[in-house]
């Protein structure tokens, strides 16, 4: 987590004290190494923080973007339809220990709108053939799911660590969730709404999804 501390003081400098930076990465760390995150943990963040630093310097704002990496899965729980709510709602209280004005400070306004961006996952870009986005929120919902684009044992692990997750579900009610999300990704004409992230990853991601959804579904014939 040493890293990952590095990345939270260069989010968090000039935006809260030390005090309040310090509290709210106990609160990073305990939420972050919880057992019950097998995919949504400090390695998810550690590979976030990786993607993050290949495309930094084709953000705007940076540090609203390391933010909102910190904040959009800090309160996660799959049983629950309100997560993101639930995450936005934690950024504004830490706004307000920081006593951060979230209508006057603009990389607070930015956080925000980041985050509910997260709600969706989805922009315009998304949904548009031959279109590409150059926003932060692109990047941020690009480089949030760019493991969808690893290499296929990369993806392999990643499906398993997800369904980890899920383990309040049943086999086949999991892979029937599952199925429905995969295929809506292909319906849509980008998985990508970055220009760079299209070029790198959409058709490694594109294979992967497929092979996994036609492996879905030969597990449900069986």
């Amino acid at each position: 987590m040493e890293a990952l501390r590095s990345e939270w003081d260069a989010a968090s400098s000039g935006f809260c004290s030390a005090e309040v930076a310090d509290k709210w990465w106990n609160t990073i760390t305990e939420k972050y190494t919880a057992d019950d995150r097998k995919f949504h943990n400090q390695d998810y963040l550690s590979r976030t923080f990786c993607v993050f630093h290949e495309n930094k310097d084709k953000l705007r704002n940076p540090q609203a973007v390391a933010m909102a990496i910190f904040f959009q899965k800090l309160e996660y729980n799959p049983q629950s339809g309100d997560g993101e709510a639930a995450c936005i709602e934690k950024f504004k209280i830490f706004l307000e220990e920081a006593a951060v004005d979230q209508d006057e400070n603009e990389t607070a306004k930015s956080v925000l709108e980041l985050l509910e961006c997260c709600r969706t996952n989805l922009t315009e870009e998304h949904m548009t053939a031959g279109s590409c986005g150059t926003e932060d929120r692109h990047y941020l919902l690009d480089l949030l799911v760019a493991l969808l684009g690893a290499s296929p044992s990369q993806y392999e692990s990643y499906t398993a660590s997800i369904q980890a997750e899920y383990s309040h579900l049943s086999d086949t009610a999991y892979k029937q969730l599952r199925l429905k999300i995969l295929q809506s990704l292909l319906l849509i004409p980008n998985v990508y709404a970055t220009k760079d992230f299209q070029e790198r990853y959409e058709k490694q991601a594109r294979e992967n999804i497929s092979r996994e959804v036609k492996e879905l579904k030969q597990s449900q014939e069986n």
